[in-house]
């Protein structure tokens, strides 16, 4: 870690056996990350500090270059709708 980048900020929502949730603040620090994972399937969308919508969002494009910010792999792998990004069969595409 460089004298520039702060440590990540993350919190646990929920974890279970089958289901996490946890959200991370995005390089924007009005926004955070919501991470869904169930099973072999993942969701990201952006929110505000209170889990609203992120209202600094201007396009769905906008919410996108959040979330692939801090998890590129998600530019590679993941099926844009809506202003979130779905990885589905995540274990399988994470090793490319």
């Amino acid at each position: 870690m460089t004298a520039t980048q702060s440590p990540v900020q993350r919190e646990i929502l929920y974890d279970s056996g089958l289901v996490s949730w946890e959200r991370i603040r995005a390089r924007n620090e009005n926004a955070w990350i919501q991470q869904i994972k169930f099973l072999d399937w993942w969701l990201f969308l952006v929110t505000d500090e209170a889990g609203r919508n992120y209202r600094d969002c201007s396009s769905e494009e906008d919410c996108y270059r959040i979330i692939e910010e801090v998890f590129p792999v998600t530019s590679l792998v993941g099926n844009r709708k809506n202003g979130a990004i779905e990885v589905a069969q995540a274990a399988a595409k994470m090793t490319i």
